[in-house]
This record gives structure tokens, sequence and C-alpha cells, in this order.
């Protein structure tokens, strides 16, 4: 599921008239779309304890790195496009792990949020207000999926990035968000 979000395939329309422009870039000081800027926060990508790259299937690209909180309770996975600098990483993903935990590196933090307060948690109502109405709402199975979608390249954050479009997937579950996944589309 990952990979479908990330490879920004809009499943319901996103319409001219609306337009996004309060994006989250940046999970616990680690910004997508800038080379190195999570350095100082995930130790040196050549360093022994560093995670190496995985895939969700067997040769697949693009491929992530897995972090976790201190309790490995919330899961981070920062994804790499092909061609991209080593550590620099134009989408994430959090989560609460498969199996309860994760075998991910554990970072000093009892949470994953956003620059904005976006958290595993939070409900619907509550990130409408952080980020806005301009979203698409699709249900699958039985999670509601908000996107935000940002294709304007007058937008900050594009042109910081130089990327052409960025796209937010939120999904609730039980009115709580359960899991994001945010960033660029790759070029």
């Amino acid at each position: 599921m990952l990979l479908a979000v990330l490879t920004f395939q809009p499943t319901v329309p996103v319409y001219a008239a609306c337009r996004a422009w309060r994006a989250a870039t940046d999970v616990n000081g680690i910004q997508i779309g800038m080379n190195g800027t999570g350095r100082a926060i995930l130790g040196r990508w050549d360093a022994p304890d560093y995670p190496r790259p995985e895939s969700d299937e067997p040769s697949a690209e693009p491929t992530f790195v897995r972090f976790a909180t201190r309790d490995g309770r919330e899961e981070l996975r920062l994804v790499h496009y092909p061609g991209a600098v080593v550590d620099d990483y134009d989408a994430l993903e959090v989560r609460r792990p498969a199996g309860g935990t994760s075998p991910g590196k554990r970072l000093p933090f009892a949470q994953f949020a956003t620059e904005r307060g976006i958290r595993l948690g939070m409900t619907e109502r509550d990130l409408v207000a952080l980020l806005g109405a301009c979203f698409t709402r699709e249900r699958k199975g039985d999670a509601a999926l908000l996107t935000y979608r940002i294709a304007d390249k007058a937008h900050p954050a594009l042109k910081r990035s130089g990327m052409p479009a960025y796209e937010a997937t939120y999904e609730f579950r039980n009115g709580l968000l359960a899991r994001f996944a945010l960033g660029f589309e790759m070029p």
C-alpha cells in the first residue's frame, strides 16, 4: 500500500478550483525534499547502525529506511527515489507497525509529528483545522482516506524542492488518524 500512495495516482478527481496551501513537509525536524536535513537526528547514512534500504517488493523502487519511536510503537518510513542523493528523502510514511513494535532504528521521540502537529491518533476534524478543507475523500473498507494534492508550481514547497507535485494521504480508522503518507511526486 505504501508504494501505491507514493506513486501519486489519485483515485478520485482533484478539483482545480480548490487550492491546498498548507503542506506538511517535516516530521520531528526531518524535512522531505531537502538533502541531508535529518542527518543530525538520524545519523549518517554510512554509519554501521543506520538502517539498510528496504522495499515492499524485491528489487522494487523506490526504497525506504525504517525508524521507530523510542518505544517502537510508531514507525517512520523515509522514502528514497531512484537517482536522488543518498540521504535525500522525498516522501515519508508514519504508521503503527505490523506486529506491535517496529524493527526500525529507535529515535528519541515518544511520537512522530509533523511541523503542523499532525500525529497518529488525532481526529479528522483536528486535521482539517490544520490543513484546510481542500481535500478529496475516499472510503476503502473501514478506512476513510483524505488526500491533499498540490501541483501549483508557485507553491513554496514545490519551489523550494524543485519537484513537480506534492501529495499527502491521511487514513482514518474509527475516527482517528491511523496512518499518513506525504511527499513529492517522482519527477
